[in-house]
């Protein structure tokens, strides 16, 4: 029968060859009334994609889809590799993508399309062959698409990849409520029987993340709750295992997608794997995970991270066209916030993970919405704002960003903030700062946030701390006791015995002992060793097993 209907209709599956029919609704590109021409200089390919670009333009030109241009828009090519080996042609529509102004048009409610669909037993599924170039553009934005080549300039009369609104013209109905997808899901049925306490704990961690969502979950897990404790894998064990897997596929765990709501997709990147996790309110629709080969593995956290969010492809360039059509906001999330896209990031890893430090961040001690008020009411700000809309080109190094103005990348504030005592105190004169100099607090502020005159208040800040008066004149004082402890495993010293024989290659020793207790750790290091090193050791060997002390003593720097 399907081979008959495709026979009967095979027209529709034939190459393009000439424009789409009128629609209704062209895609239109708009910008601010004073935009200035998008012009930017082209990229250097070798000799290979030279041919293969000629090839493609001419592809195009026999189909149609675009036309030479002498306008005075122009934007470089990107060449995309797909997974038959072929190529897909994409332009690098950034900085018109950042001149162009976000469409609002509203997506219907999902429950009222559902409604509709009621007694119906047949559902289809079809794609478009090219389809953004089933789309016409619209007469007066076609010079906006110009791209250029080396053999010259053309524009598209029908939509093109890379372009910010593109995807809104194409909102996707997927029935994840009514059947789960396979492929996604498959990654939860296949999760391996754990081997150690540490394969486990990953497990659950992911599983209790949504236990919310499924019904009799502590019933189900207690087997397994269990033998982290005592590990020992058994009959109920492993029933109580395959149990929770597919509670966890069935409904209602996988929620019915809402595409007039924003989607969070939280990724992780950690030792061997990659994990992502796609929710809407805290319910799971999708998950993926995938093993990195060995070169990936030795590429840097950046690297990887990015990886996991550019949908694991393997270059940089695939990952900028996939993300360029989309209205995106990247945030970090801790990995004991993140567990889901973190559990899915350690799937068939047993082995122990490197641990990471802690680092402050500006971002993280600032009330947004103080900061937006203040911006609001400084009129210099303001005034700052309106020439940046009306001439960007020219205030090329600020930028506006969800409501927030930005300068090389960094959050503005007003140069009355409130804000501005709390961030001198926090970064230079506290014990998250380490009480530091000039030089070293500007450097880590300047990084994420700026106010005009910025490096004046932190040098009067710093003139005026009475921690940094230098106190020369002043006479020793007489050492003074250390105070008596109540509890144990608050306090530690710690020490470095070094310039003892090499043995194991290892040539120094690191000895943390709790001031009460005397309870010890010796541990062996090779000299020359690293804050750092010092720091996961600590990790590793107290904190993991005692908590955060309250103090930590020693004479080293």
């Amino acid at each position: 029968m399907i081979k008959s209907l495709l026979k009967q209709y095979e027209d529709l599956f034939s190459t393009p060859s000439e424009l789409p029919p009128k629609r209704g609704i062209d895609h239109c590109i708009l910008t601010a009334p004073r935009q200035k021409p998008i012009n930017v200089r082209p990229y250097k390919y070798g000799y290979l994609q030279k041919g293969e670009i000629e090839n493609l333009v001419e592809e195009m030109l026999q189909a149609g889809v675009i036309k030479p241009s002498h306008g005075p828009y122009s934007t470089p090519v990107l060449l995309v590799k797909k997974k038959d080996g072929g190529w897909c042609f994409s332009i690098d529509y950034r900085k018109l993508n950042q001149a162009t102004v976000s469409d609002k048009f509203p997506l219907p409610v999902i429950e009222d399309l559902l409604d509709e669909l009621h007694g119906a037993s047949i559902f289809s599924k079809l794609d478009l062959r090219s389809g953004y170039h089933q789309i016409k553009m619209k007469e007066d934005d076609i010079e906006k698409t110009v791209f250029r080549m080396h053999e010259g300039h053309y524009k598209f009369l029908v939509m093109s990849f890379g372009l910010t609104k593109c995807p809104s013209h194409f909102p996707i109905s997927h029935e994840s409520g009514v059947e789960a997808d396979g492929d996604k899901v498959q990654v939860m049925m296949n999760w391996p029987q754990p081997k150690d306490v540490t394969g486990l704990r990953g497990f659950l961690g992911l599983k209790g993340y949504y236990r919310r969502f499924v019904e009799g979950y502590g019933k189900i897990a207690a087997p397994l709750t269990r033998l982290l404790n005592t590990f020992k894998w058994d009959g109920t064990a492993i029933e109580a295992f395959e149990k929770l897997k597919t509670a966890m596929i069935s409904a209602p765990v996988l929620a019915l997608p809402d595409w007039s709501l924003p989607f969070i997709i939280e990724t992780d990147a950690l030792g061997k794997g990659l994990g992502q996790s796609l929710s809407q309110n805290g319910h799971p629709i999708a998950f993926f995970s995938q093993k990195l080969s060995i070169c990936a593995q030795g590429k840097s956290i950046y690297e990887r991270e990015l990886m996991a969010v550019g949908e694991v492809q393997p270059q940089f360039q695939k990952w900028l066209t996939k993300l360029l059509g989309y209205d995106f906001e990247i945030l970090y999330q801790p990995g004991l916030q993140n567990k889901a896209a973190d559990a899915l990031s350690r799937l068939k890893t047993t082995e122990e993970q490197p641990k990471e430090l802690a680092v402050m961040s500006a971002l993280g001690i600032i009330d947004l919405e103080v900061v937006l008020k203040e911006v609001e009411d400084d009129p210099e700000l303001q005034r700052l704002i309106e020439a940046v809309q009306k001439d960007p080109e020219r205030y090329a190094k600020y930028q506006r960003s969800n409501d927030k103005l930005l300068y090389k990348g960094r959050l503005v504030l007003s140069k009355y903030s409130t804000l501005i005592p709390t961030l001198l105190h926090t970064f230079q004169d506290s014990i998250l700062g380490g009480y530091s100099r000039f030089l070293r607090t500007y450097k880590r502020m300047r990084g994420e946030i700026y106010w005009d005159g910025m490096k004046k208040d932190i040098k009067n800040y710093e003139e005026q701390c009475d921690r940094n008066k230098t106190e020369s004149t002043l006479p020793a004082g007489l050492l003074q006791t250390i105070p008596v402890l109540e509890l144990m495993l608050e306090d530690w010293t710690m020490d470095f015995v070094e310039g003892l024989p090499t043995a194991g290659n290892m040539n120094a020793i690191m000895i943390v002992v709790d001031r009460l207790s005397k309870y010890a750790y010796f541990v062996t290091l090779r000299h020359p060793f690293s804050a750092k090193q010092v720091a996961e050791v600590f990790i590793d060997k107290v904190i993991r097993k005692h908590g955060v002390p309250k103090a930590i003593i020693t004479d080293q720097d």
